[in-house]
């Protein structure tokens, strides 16, 4: 359940802090009606059960049905005929009744809300949104709509699209963040109140819920005649990445907003590291976020007052100024620091703090500053940044008395935002700040008037034609609903409804150390227990995206006759069928393979070629061919799995990387390619653009490796995937590098992180997080050729990519082959961002149990199982987790070599981590027995 109403304690009253919200739901009328009603349900159902009369719980039921009656709809009629109702219970002493019959008013009020257990229900009978693949469960894909932005009007967007997939159509969000904030909760987390994962949606996992392919990319434009978006990748280095737009059949954009600082002489120099590096930006918020977050940690060196300057003074601004105080203050205090050494101001161009507020709320705000000691500059527009002759910055302001120059050591800037550079060019019509100007139905119109039937808008980024409104959180969070009625009409030639922004609305802000005002048009109240209000308000919004999103499993029907007559392993078999893994996590186990050909070879004769210098007989990563006559080797080998990540570009250029790096580990140059690609069943349109962005994807890295693509071979599939038989060449069989050129002594390195697998386990069960993915997406666009090509020369004498089998499977594969044995340090094996507490938590890859038995090739397996289960080696199934284009696994020679191989790795700007060495194989170890694990846990074992 959301945040229990039980934990608010308004003013440690439950009676006048339940009245008192009522009252202020009746002052307002803007609170959403199902906000209202949760709250009511829990006021009758957790916090007043026993505290308060049944006479109280009476009439705080009507008090909250009031403040519905004034949003004037066809529910005003029934509510007022609810309030009758009810006010007729009360006069006729039925109190109790009231009070005992919350399911009559929870219906009513949510009659158009899904609670989590209907969302759930509805998951289940669509497949669970995302739960069975991303595009999967739906039918062929017909249409596609494509989400730019994930604000807050999106973000609902996505939760609806969850609860009610529309057959026939995929969704696409393009986003720059993988984790978007709630702006409602920015100055709560400046303050400390909040951690950043709690006021922030994690896309990632909103848009596996629903069922949404994540683009991780900026948009550059947008061509609405051709219905494509063009985009630049957030995954790689900026101005490296050429991929191409995607088209959409249905687009809606909500990017919000950037700096309005354009304008400020001596902003361009922001980013060269010149005048200004003071100055922050609120937004993008999470630029804002990690730049306080330093100014915070700076703390610890100040050595006298310091100057913080807010430039802003509206709602946004002040409430952001007494955030900011509290936090540096408390941060001055935990190192034993006068508080009052964070000297916070405020410029305003007006003569008083929020403007476009009531004088009452500007006058309330203007004494709170003054108590708390935010000094405020009035009429004070921000002009440009200089440094100043005696040191630090200063902000010059244009005043009534001429320019004058006001002082820093930091600087915030929170002024108006300004629409995305890219707007200007859509030839669409905007306003006369340059945002999209929309119809009432959310819909973009071009300059002649008309509105574009396939084009939608919504939260800062949009304003509404004859209803301006100021660029708020609470009018994107208001239009989620009738964007996502309208997409829904619009994919499936449905009635359009509109949407009017209210005029005025309750406004909540925070006063950095406790307290908060609330205010709506010209009426206004400060009170400490308006600040708990609007934490449960916030985060309640907030649980409905995180925590509250119904979570996936594998399915919960019946297995049939034949699944129980097959026995255990089938019904576990059947159980997570729905929940296999992509990418390397979908291949099958060494111990079937090995099997498998073992019986090929000792059942089917196998056509034996002497030009064939490596083949099935080896356990290297390609086969090697020699033509007679020739020096030079061919090197082939192949490589297919379905899709690991909804992005078909970022996909393909995965699954390149992938199979060209079993060339590259051997100390090959790439050649040629042959595509095997498996698209799902579409519309031909859907169809030819999915494939073509795997392979523009693919191509992409093919042509950095010069490595021609060739040809290939399609199919359809319920699920993408994509393969490649590389062929490469090599000077001749003394350049290779094999698995079994391992010699006692050597240094073990690799030069990847591990965690692919257990990341997109988790991101499949909607239990990654949005940095986690990237840093695994990150991790598998590297290509490994560069580092291939300089360990060949700086004396390695074995190498293999770690992939599938994980890193312990494919150790013991070079140990095998070269007949010697392993140390691996474990405490030295690096992870990627997230791994060790998924693992920790379960998650693993659907391969991983096939992994997990190649634990019999540790010497020390049953230390290293008690030490795990004992919960002091928390890294030990790493080990098994199955990699997707993984690093270099190799061996150079201890010393000299391997401290120059280092050196070479590390001018080159690759990582490498040192995990192991290499020793003789004890003749007294048991067959299978390879490596040795050693780690701290192990070494202090009871």
């Amino acid at each position: 359940m959301p945040p229990a109403a039980s934990q608010l304690a308004l003013g440690g009253a439950g009676a006048v802090g339940g009245l008192a919200y009522a009252i202020l739901c009746s002052l307002s009328g803007t609170l959403r009606p199902h906000l209202n009603f949760w709250f009511f349900s829990q006021l009758l159902r957790e916090w007043c059960r026993g505290m308060v009369s049944a006479e109280t719980r009476a009439k705080g039921v009507i008090g909250l049905l009031l403040a519905g009656v004034q949003r004037g709809s066809t529910l005003r009629r029934v509510l007022k005929l609810e309030v009758d109702h009810q006010r007729k219970v009360l006069e006729a002493g039925g109190a109790d009744a009231v009070a005992r019959d919350p399911t009559r008013l929870w219906n009513l009020g949510l009659a158009h809300v899904r609670t989590a257990r209907q969302a759930d229900e509805a998951a289940k009978k669509a497949g669970g949104g995302g739960a069975e693949g991303v595009g999967a469960g739906h039918g062929p894909v017909l249409r596609d709509l494509l989400l730019v932005g994930g604000g807050h009007s999106h973000a609902h967007v996505l939760l609806m699209l969850g609860m009610e997939p529309i057959p026939g159509v995929r969704v696409t969000l393009v986003t720059r963040d993988m984790e978007t904030p709630y702006s409602g909760m920015l100055p709560g987390h400046v303050a400390g109140h909040y951690t950043k994962r709690e006021c922030h949606i994690d896309l990632a996992r909103l848009g596996r819920f629903a069922g949404a392919r994540v683009v991780h990319a900026e948009v550059t434009g947008i061509d609405v005649e051709q219905k494509r978006v063009h985009l630049r990748s957030c995954l790689d280095a900026a101005g490296q990445d050429d991929r191409p737009p995607l088209r959409y059949d249905v687009i809606s954009v909500d990017v919000g907003c950037s700096p309005s600082v354009q304008g400020l002489s001596g902003y361009d120099v922001l980013r060269t590291g010149g005048v200004g590096q003071s100055v922050a930006t609120v937004k993008p918020i999470d630029g804002f976020s990690r730049k306080f977050e330093r100014m915070v940690a700076g703390v610890e060196g100040w050595k006298g007052p310091r100057d913080v300057v807010i430039v802003g003074a509206g709602a946004g601004g002040v409430e952001l100024a007494l955030a900011v105080q509290h936090r540096l203050q408390e941060a001055l205090r935990s190192y034993g620091r006068p508080p009052d050494w964070a000297r916070v101001a405020i410029t305003s161009r007006s003569k008083r703090v929020m403007p476009n507020h009531a004088s009452a709320v500007s006058g309330i705000m203007a004494r709170t500053l003054q108590e708390r000691g935010v000094r405020v500059y009035p009429e004070h527009e921000a002009l440009r940044v200089e440094a100043q002759d005696s040191g630090g910055e200063a902000l010059v302001c244009r005043t009534p008395g001429g320019e004058v120059r006001v002082g820093f050591g930091e600087c915030v800037w929170c002024t108006d935002g300004a629409p995305q550079s890219w707007m200007r060019e859509l030839g669409l019509e905007t306003d006369t700040s340059g945002f999209l100007l929309v119809e009432t139905t959310l819909q973009a119109r071009l300059p002649s008037g008309q509105p574009l039937q396939n084009f939608f808008a919504a939260g800062d980024c949009a304003s509404i034609r004859g209803h301006p409104r100021p660029k708020a959180g609470v009018f994107a969070v208001m239009a989620g609903m009738p964007l996502s009625k309208n997409l829904r009409a619009a994919l499936e030639g449905g009635p359009l409804v509109e949407y009017i922004p209210q005029q005025e609305f309750l406004g909540i802000i925070g006063l950095g150390r406790g307290g908060a005002v609330a205010s709506k048009g010209d009426v206004a109240l400060k009170a400490d227990w308006l600040w708990e209000l609007k934490d449960w308000i916030d985060r309640t919004w907030m649980w409905k995206y995180t925590e509250g999103l119904p979570k996936m499993g594998g399915g919960s029907s019946e297995p049939s006759a034949v699944a129980r007559q097959a026995g255990t392993e089938a019904l576990e078999l059947l159980k997570k069928a729905s929940m296999r893994c992509g990418g390397c996590g979908s291949k099958v186990g060494s111990t079937v393979l090995s099997a498998a050909m073992q019986r090929v070879q000792a059942e089917s004769q196998v056509y034996e070629n002497s030009e064939v210098l490596v083949g099935m007989q080896s356990a290297d990563d390609a086969a090697v061919v020699q033509q007679k006559g020739s020096k030079l080797v061919t090197v082939q080998t192949v490589d297919f799995f379905k899709s690991i990540v909804g992005d078909p570009y970022v996909f393909g250029r995965i699954a390149a990387l992938h199979a060209l790096s079993d060339c590259f580990s051997m100390g090959a140059r790439a050649q040629t390619a042959l595509a095997l690609c498996t698209v799902t069943l579409g519309s031909e349109a859907v169809m030819q653009e999915d494939v073509f962005q795997m392979m523009a994807g693919a191509n992409r890295e093919l042509r950095a490796s010069c490595c021609t693509l060739a040809g290939g071979h399609t199919t359809e599939g319920p699920e993408a995937g994509l393969g490649f038989c590389v062929t490469g060449v090599a000077g001749g069989p003394e350049e290779l590098l094999t698995k079994g050129g391992l010699q006692p002594g050597d240094t073990l390195l690799l030069t990847k992180p591990l965690g692919t697998g257990c990341i997109f386990a988790a991101e499949m069960q909607q239990r990654a997080v949005g940095p986690s993915v990237s840093a695994a997406l990150r991790s598998m666009l590297r290509s490994n050729e560069p580092a291939a090509q300089i360990v060949s020369k700086h004396g390695a004498r074995a190498c293999t990519d770690v992939t599938g089998f994980g890193l312990l499977g494919h150790l013991v594969e070079m140990c095998r082959a070269a007949g010697q044995a392993a140390v691996l340090r474990l405490d030295d094996v690096p992870a990627l961002p997230g791994a060790e507490e998924l693992l920790s938590q379960g998650v693993a890859s659907s391969l991983q149990p096939a992994n997990f038995r190649l634990r019999r090739a540790l010497r020390n397996e049953g230390a290293a199982a008690a030490a795990f289960s004992g919960g002091r080696l928390p890294r030990y199934p790493l080990l098994y987790d199955p990699q997707t284009n993984g690093g270099l696994l190799l061996a150079v020679q201890q010393g000299a070599a391997a401290s120059a191989c280092a050196a070479a790795l590390a001018a080159a700007g690759e990582d490498f981590w040192v995990i192991g060495s290499v020793v003789a194989r004890p003749a007294d170890w048991h067959e299978g027995q390879f490596v040795t694990l050693e780690a701290a846990a192990l070494s202090s074992a009871p």
